[in-house]
């Protein structure tokens, strides 16, 4: 039987921030860099069977991605700041 409490869960290092915020940033921390990751298979993979150098998929993606990083930074914070979840 666990003596932990909820807040003392490992899924919510912060007392003020709701589990779902948290988890949110878990997952898109650890999603997010498989796009550009050259240790990623999948990725080498389908660049070598498209005939794609990996630089030049960089050049291409990369404008993208920092899209994308931006976007999940600005949700993330909304979701902390409105508290976002427990449903």
């Amino acid at each position: 039987m666990s003596h932990l409490s909820k807040s003392d869960s490992p899924s919510k290092p912060l007392e003020s921030e709701e589990q779902h915020s948290s988890r949110q940033k878990a997952q898109l921390g650890d999603g997010m860099p498989n796009f550009i990751f050259q240790t990623n298979g999948a990725l080498i993979a389908i660049h070598s069977v498209a005939g794609i150098p990996y630089l030049k998929w960089l050049r291409f993606f990369g404008p993208l991605y920092l899209i994308l990083i931006a976007t999940a930074v600005m949700l993330v914070s909304i979701a902390s700041m409105i508290g976002y979840g427990p449903f």
